[in-house]
């Protein structure tokens, strides 16, 4: 099977960061002999190597975006405005034509965008045999409140045979745009190797240190990490705690002073790649994710298996993961949140319980191995699906 992935996430040395879930599950898929894996993805460096290579078994493609962005490269964030919307047009016609390419070149049978805009938009473009797509929150919770997305996204799903969606939620609002067919699959946050590190950490960690709270997000007004700052400063005089936040973005200045008003000491990492992102993780106690709009976030369910009871905001796909509703509040609930944080730094025993419990919870939902595997057996009935049609119509 030859499978094209499309997508405006994936890891290069610029932003090592950003799409890396993606990666892993590429990386997990091509470890099947029947399955070649392709996966086309933007290159935000100017005069970049284009030419692309073979990472792990995968063949990693790239084009060139037509912008250069300095900082993470968010769709919103580098396509803002009337003249933003140019720079998008030129952004997905580069898109197509390289995807296009692509499918005629190696002879692709299967095109798996992820995200409906911009690359399931692209893959609607080339028109492929066949034709699936994972979305992960924004492409069908956020983007379809304007009337001109929400047309485009309607008519992307309608041509789609399968949508993949991260969470429940996410499938349900999927169905109501218009997919025919829908199903709830798992993400890949992070790799084999990744996965059976995380569950080796002991979950009675620094346990004669400092508590550590911590958040991994993009500093944006939509993480609503002034939220988890303003709880942790109302702390006040609990000792032995501190607070960690890995990320970068538009707000972090706005943060960085909003933090002077905590006693608890408050530490800002900036972007971390990979490897340093779940060490930190892996040092945590508490992991918190603020968030307005969320899909299933790969912080969430790392933060689980690296053995760290995990407290979120009530949106999008995130009761997914987090099963215990008494950990989940309203984005702007200051005083729940700050509740919660008290709860748990002080009654370390219900502490313990709860992470044992989420990383027990997280092993048996988000196996790489697993996850990848209904993919392919996807993928497989598809193509097979698509092949008895057509021996059935030269018959006729």
């Amino acid at each position: 099977m030859k499978i094209l992935h499309l997508t405006n996430q994936y890891p290069t040395e610029k932003f090592p960061y950003k799409g890396s879930f993606i990666r892993n599950q590429m990386v997990e898929m091509a470890k099947y002999d029947d399955v070649e894996v392709h996966v086309l993805a933007p290159m935000y460096e100017k005069n970049a190597n284009l030419s692309g290579f073979i990472d792990e078994g995968v063949h990693v493609h790239f084009f060139d975006p037509h912008v250069y962005p300095e900082k993470d490269p968010l769709l919103s964030r580098i396509f803002p405005g009337i003249k933003g919307k140019v720079r998008m047009l030129r952004f997905l016609l580069s898109f197509r034509k390289r995807a296009l390419g692509l499918k005629r070149e190696f002879g692709i049978e299967l095109v798996h965008s992820h995200w409906l805009i911009p690359s399931g938009l692209v893959g609607y473009m080339i028109r492929p045999d066949i034709f699936v797509n994972t979305s992960y929150g924004s492409d069908v919770m956020l983007m379809p409140e304007k009337l001109l997305w929400r047309t485009v996204i309607r008519r992307i799903l309608k041509r789609i045979n399968y949508q993949f969606a991260i969470g429940e939620v996410i499938k349900e609002r999927s169905l109501k745009l218009g997919a025919a067919i829908a199903e709830t699959i798992m993400p890949v946050p992070i790799s084999k190797k990744q996965y059976d590190d995380l569950v080796s950490v002991p979950i009675e960690k620094h346990e004669n240190e400092e508590v550590r709270i911590l958040t991994v997000a993009s500093l944006y007004p939509l993480k609503n990490i002034s939220t988890l700052i303003q709880a942790v400063a109302e702390l006040g005089a609990l000792e032995g705690v501190r607070l960690d936040i890995v990320g970068d973005g538009q707000s972090r200045d706005e943060l960085e002073e909003l933090a002077k008003t905590s006693s608890i000491p408050v530490f800002f990492h900036g972007f971390q790649d990979r490897e340093n992102s779940l060490r930190i993780i892996s040092d945590g106690h508490i992991s918190v994710l603020p968030s307005y709009s969320e899909g299933i976030s790969s912080f969430l369910v790392e933060s689980m298996l690296a053995g760290n009871l995990v407290i979120a905001s009530d949106v999008g796909g995130t009761p997914t993961i987090v099963e215990d509703e008494k950990r989940l509040f309203l984005p702007d609930d200051l005083p729940r949140l700050v509740e919660l944080l008290k709860t748990f730094i002080v009654d370390r025993d219900q502490r313990l319980n709860s992470a044992r419990h989420d990383r027990e919870r997280a092993m048996s939902n988000f196996n790489p191995e697993e996850t990848v595997s209904v993919l392919v057996e996807r993928y497989r009935t598809l193509i097979s699906s698509k092949a008895r049609n057509i021996r059935q119509h030269d018959l006729h």
